[in-house]
C-alpha cells in the first residue's frame, strides 16, 4: 500500500489516505503509519467498517493491548476492546444517573489514558460505530506544543513535580461502588512526573485531571490551582484539534505525548457507541 496524509491542524494531527484495513499490512506500510504517527501524534482514518475482531488485529501491529481495571466496561465477545458509551450491551441508553454513565462522563475531563499505571499507555484506537448529531466532539491537544510554550518561569517551577495518579481517586469523583479487590489490586496510585522527556529527547506536559489526587508534597488548594492552570494552558486553540465524528471514523493517538476529552453532548437522548483498544505501554514515564 502507498499512503498519504493531510493534516488536520497545525501542531496535532492527520488524516490517512490510501489505507486499506482489510488487506494484509506489510513492513513498508506498517513503518509509514508508524512514521506518520511519530510525526503528527494523531492519526484519522475514515470510512473503517470493520468488526472488533480486526480492530483488534489492526491494534496489535503497535503493541500488545491493555485489559480495563473493570471487567464489566468491556465487550463481552472481544475482551481487548472496551465501550466508551452511553447505550447498554442490550441497545438501551443508560440512565445518565447510573453509575456507568457517571464513570463515562470522566472523559469530558482533559486526561490521557491509564496514567495510573506504572507504565502508562502508548496510545489508543477508537472507532465510532453510531454518533452524535450535535456534540461529543473528541479534542485532542499537543503536550510538546503546550509545554514549549510555557514562560521560563513556570518550566521552572514544574520541572521537579510529580502528581499522584490514581483510578481509585477519578471512580469517587463520580462516588462510584467499590471495585473488586482484585481489581483494585492491580491499580495502586502512582506518582508520575508533570514534564515528561520522552525517548526523542523532547519535553511535553504529562498530566491527567481525573486521575490526579494532587501535586506531592502540595496541598490540594495549591494543587488544583496549578492544574487550573495548566489546563487552561493546553487547551487554548493553538494546539487543539476537534475531532467531529462521523460513523466509522477510525482515530489513533498517541497518549504519551497528548491530552483529550470529549465535549458534552445530549447524552439521555442521543446515542453515541465508541469502541476502544489500549496499547500497552513501552516506557515508564521519565521526568527532567
Amino acid at each position: 500500500m502507498t499512503i498519504t496524509t493531510t493534516k488536520l491542524h497545525p501542531v496535532i494531527g492527520a488524516e490517512v489516505h490510501g489505507f486499506d484495513f482489510l488487506a494484509p499490512m506489510d513492513e513498508g506500510t506498517l513503518t509509514a503509519l508508524k512514521d506518520a504517527f511519530a510525526t503528527h501524534h494523531i492519526l484519522l482514518f475514515r470510512g473503517v467498517d470493520i468488526t472488533d475482531a480486526q480492530h483488534v488485529s489492526f491494534s496489535r501491529h503497535f503493541s500488545d493491548l491493555e485489559s480495563f481495571p473493570q471487567s464489566n466496561m468491556g465487550a463481552a465477545t472481544v475482551p481487548e476492546i472496551y465501550r466508551v458509551s452511553n447505550v447498554d450491551t442490550d441497545g438501551q441508553i443508560l440512565n445518565v444517573e447510573s453509575d456507568t454513565a457517571r464513570f463515562q462522563s470522566l472523559t469530558q475531563l482533559w486526561h490521557t489514558d491509564s496514567s495510573y499505571l506504572p507504565t502508562p499507555s502508548l496510545g489508543a484506537v477508537l472507532r465510532g460505530l453510531e454518533v452524535t448529531s450535535d456534540g461529543g466532539e473528541t479534542q485532542f491537544s499537543n503536550m510538546f506544543a503546550a509545554y514549549e510554550a510555557l514562560s521560563d518561569d513556570m518550566k521552572e517551577k514544574i520541572a521537579p513535580l510529580k502528581a499522584r495518579h490514581s483510578f481509585q481517586y477519578s471512580r469517587a469523583l463520580k462516588n462510584q461502588p467499590p471495585m473488586k479487590a482484585e481489581e483494585l489490586a492491580k491499580v495502586p496510585p502512582v506518582d508520575q512526573p508533570i514534564v515528561r522527556v520522552h525517548p526523542n529527547g523532547r519535553r511535553s506536559l504529562y498530566f491527567s485531571a481525573p486521575m490526579m489526587e494532587g501535586v506531592v508534597g502540595w496541598s490540594v488548594e495549591d494543587s488544583k490551582a496549578l492544574f487550573a492552570d495548566l489546563l487552561d494552558h493546553i487547551s487554548q486553540p493553538e494546539f487543539v484539534y476537534k475531532h467531529k465524528w462521523s460513523r466509522h471514523d477510525l482515530v489513533m493517538w498517541d497518549n504519551r505525548c497528548t491530552m483529550h476529552c470529549v465535549t458534552p453532548y445530549a447524552a439521555a437522548t442521543e446515542r453515541r457507541i465508541m469502541h476502544r483498544t489500549a496499547l500497552v505501554g513501552t516506557e515508564l514515564v521519565v521526568g527532567i
